[in-house]
Order: C-alpha cells, then sequence, then structure tokens
C-alpha cells in the first residue's frame, strides 16, 4: 500500500513538473500580441503575452475591456521600483506579428501602438512600411517573443508574464532605440519612430497607446493603417483596452446631437403657438 502511494505521488509529481513544463513552452506564438516595458535604468524588461492579434481587432467605436492579466503592478514594483508608474526612465509599448509568410518567421501584417499625443485623442495613423522593413520587424518581435519561451523568467504574479534578463541575446529593449540590436538605427525594431513607445514621465495613466494594424505596402502606398483600439494603464497596473471614436466621428455625432436639439426646440416652440 504504502509502494502504490509512493508510485502514485511521483506520478503526480512528475505531472505536476511536466505540466510545468507545457505550460511555460505556450507562453509565446507567432501571431501574439505583446506588451513590453522597459528602464533606460534598468538591466531588465518586462513583457506581458496579451494572447492572440486577433483579439484586439475589428471591435466598434465605445467598446472597453478591462484586461485580466493578474497581479502585473506587483511585477512593474519589483522589476523597476514603487515608483514605476512616474518613473521617466520607463517606457512601455505594443507590437505583434500575424499572417506568417515564407520565409518563417516573416510576418505580412503587423500591430504596433503609437504614444498618443493629446490624452483620449488617437494620432495620426502610422504608415505602412515596404514589404521587406515588415518582414525585418515581424521576425524581429518574434524573436523576442520565442527568447522569452526558452530562457525568460516567469512572472510568479501573472502566468503571461516573463522577466527578461539585459544579458540575454534578443530583449524587448534591445530592439529600441539605442539597444544593443538597435545597429544604430534609432528605431524600435528597425522600423518605427520614437512614438511607438509610451513613457511615464508625466504619469502612466495619461500615457495611452493607441494599436494599428499594418499591412506591408505591395507597390503604392504608403497607406495608413487601421486603428484597432487604445491601452491604457493605471498606477495599480491594471490595462484597459477601449476603442475610441476618430476625432470627425465625434464631431459628426457632436454636430447630429445639436441638430436634433435645434429641431426639438423648434417643433416646441411651433406647438406652443
Amino acid at each position: 500500500m504504502k509502494t502504490k502511494n509512493l508510485f502514485i505521488a511521483i506520478l503526480a509529481l512528475t505531472g505536476a513538473t511536466l505540466g510545468a513544463s507545457s505550460a511555460r513552452a505556450d507562453f509565446y506564438a507567432t501571431g501574439d500580441l505583446l506588451l513590453g516595458f522597459r528602464s533606460t535604468d534598468t538591466a531588465q524588461d518586462y513583457i506581458i503575452n496579451l494572447g492572440p492579434v486577433g483579439n484586439f481587432a475589428g471591435f466598434g467605436d465605445g467598446y472597453s475591456e478591462d484586461l485580466s492579466l493578474g497581479n502585473i503592478g506587483a511585477d512593474l514594483s519589483s522589476v523597476f521600483g514603487a515608483s514605476w508608474a512616474s518613473d521617466p526612465d520607463l517606457y512601455w509599448g505594443v507590437a505583434g506579428a500575424a499572417s506568417p509568410l515564407s520565409p518563417s518567421p516573416a510576418t505580412d501584417t503587423l500591430y504596433v501602438g503609437n504614444a498618443e499625443a493629446v490624452f483620449g485623442v488617437p494620432g495620426a495613423p502610422l504608415d505602412e512600411a515596404p514589404r521587406s522593413a515588415t518582414y525585418t520587424t515581424g521576425g524581429l518581435i518574434n524573436n523576442v517573443g520565442e527568447i522569452a519561451d526558452s530562457v525568460d523568467t516567469t512572472s510568479t504574479n501573472a502566468s503571461d508574464a516573463v522577466i527578461q534578463s539585459g544579458s540575454e541575446s534578443a530583449t524587448w529593449d534591445s530592439y529600441m532605440p539605442g539597444g544593443s540590436n538597435d545597429a544604430n538605427t534609432g528605431l524600435a525594431f528597425k522600423t518605427y519612430q520614437a512614438t511607438f513607445e509610451g513613457n511615464s514621465a508625466a504619469g502612466i495613466t495619461g500615457d495611452p497607446l493607441d494599436l494599428y494594424q499594418l499591412t506591408a505596402m505591395n507597390g503604392a502606398g504608403p497607406f495608413p493603417g487601421t486603428y484597432e483600439g487604445t491601452f491604457t494603464i493605471n498606477g495599480s497596473g491594471d490595462v484597459n483596452f477601449a476603442v475610441i471614436p476618430e476625432p470627425s466621428t465625434v464631431g459628426t455625432i457632436v454636430l447630429g446631437a445639436a441638430l436634433l436639439g435645434f429641431f426639438g426646440y423648434r417643433r416646441s416652440r411651433a406647438a406652443r403657438a
């Protein structure tokens, strides 16, 4: 009986170990959207896998969702310090590569963030990039996710987050301006300008990231990307994704409401006369 119980215990322990290993290997798959945090004065990065990029596309104006990511606030405090939410050295960005084409892991469609210049107002759309640049960028994004899959430390506070060491070969920070894999381009993932990232110098809560879908240029163009929604984060590390009406849409709504009010007022006056 004792032998049987011991055998069951060994099986349970082996199963738990295999289960943990399996879950670890599933951190990233090509086509997932990564939310990355880095600091210019810290040797570690923090990356959250938000799931397939398609989960953040195609929603209508007014859509809003609080993402269930675990206690990432605890991780951000541990990696970047308790004042991370107002640290001028902290940056955050979002990137994903979809529609893998040959040669792998090239991609035809990217999802990338763009920091808002005015809070609550989506900025000018990012432009598509030439196919060669899109392939390069997609491959670099995949590099970050694949390296995270194999060597990064899993967070104990969030099941889909990892902590990256600066000594690794393909970290989030290494592909940002000035990073070790930047090759002096001064661009994020060798393609995007500084607005790719938000910064918490004025407080992280006031620095949203707009998400754009960018299809590779095919001859003509470039054409503006498609706005998909906006990520915001508060000082506790809670992340929200919402679709903000574009300024032209808001203007149309306001004008329509004003006209309805005006005609309603005229009908009311006519009825009293």
